[in-house]
């Protein structure tokens, strides 16, 4: 039986979540906060200066076709990838199950690019 923690002041739990907090508002919330403000603000070129936008940004960007085009040719495309991504690692999710000869060299080889990335950014990283 595990014992229960008795904290010595009534307070001394809110110091274990204060830096959960404070990240959550750093990282969070305050990046979401400014996308809507800045969604609603005319900046300029050099982002010294803005002005309150109101609505005015997206009826522009809802008006026009080009906008409209890429935005239709993103959801198809993410809709496709994610089809298509999903199949192929269901698929071999299923035969990395499957009591195959060599399952543990199929199973090495599917983890293999996880292990690789890592390795092939650090060297990267010593030519910069």
């Amino acid at each position: 039986m595990m014992k229960k923690v008795q904290f010595t002041s009534r307070y001394s739990q809110y110091f274990f979540l204060a830096p959960q907090l404070l990240i959550l508002l750093i990282f969070l919330y305050w990046p979401i906060i400014q996308t809507f403000k800045d969604a609603f603000t005319m900046q300029d070129a050099f982002g010294f200066g803005s002005q309150f936008a109101g609505f005015d940004n997206f009826l522009f960007i809802f008006s026009d076709p080009s906008y409209l085009t890429a935005f239709k040719f993103t959801i198809i495309y993410s809709f496709v990838i994610t089809l298509i991504t999903g199949s192929i690692g269901l698929l071999l999710a299923v035969q990395a199950n499957k009591v195959i000869h060599g399952k543990n060299v199929y199973k090495t080889l599917l983890i293999w690019p996880y292990a690789i990335a890592p390795a092939v950014v650090g060297v990267m990283a010593n030519y910069f």
